[in-house]
């Protein structure tokens, strides 16, 4: 939590502070590995960022609607396509902020 509080002349009087809070952005995720894969699935693992994070969302480019939240280091990924190319992104999520 931020706390800013002006300041007048050399009394220090002060006025009313305002408050904030906010996230600083998580860390990459490190060591993103696929493990079994078959013709629908694809396995994903990855080590967490350093510092905290809260959940990981999970990205299939090009399908906007496929994007998945979890919040394990791993997950299956289903429902694929046999034979198709696949770019999978995982993000690391901290409040309502992220990073790639």
């Amino acid at each position: 939590i931020l706390l800013v509080t002006a300041l007048v002349g050399e009394y220090n009087v002060r006025g009313d502070s305002s408050e904030i809070s906010a996230y600083t952005k998580p860390e990459i995720v490190k060591n993103l590995m696929t493990g079994l894969i078959n013709t629908t699935s694809i396995f994903l693992s990855w080590d967490p960022p350093a510092g905290n994070a809260s959940s990981y969302k999970i990205q299939i480019l090009g399908d906007p609607n496929s994007t998945y939240t979890v919040t394990t280091t791993s997950s299956t990924i289903q429902g694929l396509t046999p034979g198709n190319y696949y770019i999978l992104l995982v993000t690391a999520l901290v409040g309502e902020y992220n990073v790639r």
